[in-house]
């Protein structure tokens, strides 16, 4: 029983490794929500989000796991970074923002906003389909003449570590909805064959002590 626990947990950390060398990036999800965003109110509402640890910014992506509007084009989106850097990165369509004159999409439910994406975010919807209008989940660049380029990349070259700040309101008449699960997506390196040789060596010598320290040494009498 002692030997099928042990590579149970070999099976364990082996994969663990395996997810750390492929990743190239770390989510962190916001605890401070849920919150409702109320019709028509320009102050809005603040979410934050805390990252435990140093990350020199390249590449940051906005995921909104789970927001419910019934239509997302009144809204208006700024993050602030741990330094203080606050950028606007989807206006309301009555500011002339990106999703202006597309009707009323509802809800961004596994949306990420993301500066390399190739499909932009006014091609995300279902217009199709009017009666349930809504965009569809996916990667998308929020490139737009009413925000800056590549907003996200305004980020780049600093450090993750810190609280950071979801500022979302509603800036037109008729539409509710709630803020539920949002988190922040860095690319990180990806370690080179080096360290990942290193890794294996790490867990190799892991996997020894939990061997020695699961399973009983026997000695012959002769």
């Amino acid at each position: 029983m002692k030997a099928i626990k042990v590579c149970v947990e070999v099976v364990t950390l082996l994969a663990f490794a395996a997810s750390v060398a492929s990743a190239g990036s770390v989510t962190f999800s916001s605890t401070d929500v849920p919150k409702t965003i109320v019709d028509n109110y320009a102050q809005g509402f603040t979410s934050t989000l805390n990252v435990p640890t140093s990350i020199q910014i390249t590449d940051v992506n906005l995921v909104f796991n789970k927001l419910l509007h019934t239509s997302v084009t009144d809204l208006h989106i700024e993050l602030t970074s741990p330094l203080g850097t606050t950028v606007v990165l989807v206006k309301a369509w009555n500011e002339g923002g990106i999703l202006k004159n597309l009707g009323t999409p509802d809800n961004f439910i596994g949306v990420v906003f993301d500066d390399q994406a190739t499909k932009n975010l006014r091609d995300g919807g279902s217009p199709d389909t009017p009666s349930s209008y809504y965009i569809f989940p996916g990667s998308y660049n929020i490139n737009d003449a009413s925000v800056v380029p590549n907003p996200l990349a305004t980020f780049n070259g600093q450090d993750a570590m810190g609280t950071w700040t979801l500022h979302v309101s509603d800036r037109a008449i008729g539409d509710v909805g709630t803020l539920q699960d949002w988190s922040l997506r860095f690319a990180v390196p990806v370690p080179e064959p080096t360290s990942l040789s290193l890794l294996g060596i790490g867990v190799l010598g892991l996997l020894a002590h939990i061997w020695r320290s699961r399973v009983p040494m026997r000695f012959s009498d002769g």
